[in-house]
């Protein structure tokens, strides 16, 4: 008997209805961002809402997110980004600008950490039940915890 009243809640009328409302308003939470927020940044306040849609139809605003997505992939595997809203530049002039300072700061960070783990490990190895080696122990462990992006 309660087995089947749990079957009856969860495949109510109500309940879908419930999940299709969710849906839709989920839907568009993602809608808004993805259509209107680069139209904003690239007008002014003060332009006109044929203009505006000119803006989005020549950026393909107006085209459903899967082809929207498609589309941005197949430029991104030619390494065309397009232009950047806020530099007014093209993205790939500016990643090749920030590339070496951005590769500097990755080469030093991986050979600083590689040193640094190294001598704490051979240390933790050696000096096997001190309190150092507990420290060094316990700061790897809460280093290789960390999420990583």
């Amino acid at each position: 008997k309660d087995s089947g009243r749990h079957a009856r809640f969860h495949s109510s009328p109500r309940r879908s209805g419930h999940r299709r409302h969710v849906r839709r308003r989920h839907h568009r939470l993602l809608d808004v961002p993805l259509r209107r927020r680069p139209v904003n940044q690239i007008v002014s306040i003060d332009t006109s809402a044929a203009e505006r849609e000119a803006v989005r139809k020549s950026l393909g605003l107006d085209d459903p997110v899967p082809v929207q997505f498609m589309r941005y992939f197949g430029n991104a595997a030619q390494f065309k980004f397009g232009v950047s809203y806020q530099f007014r530049q093209p993205v790939s002039t500016l990643l090749m600008e920030r590339m070496p300072a951005t590769l500097e700061l990755a080469i030093c960070a991986t050979v600083f950490a590689m040193v640094l783990g190294i001598l704490m490990g051979v240390y933790s190895a050696l000096k096997r039940g001190t309190v150092l080696a507990k420290l060094f122990q316990a700061v790897s462990l809460i280093g290789i915890s960390l999420p990583t992006s």
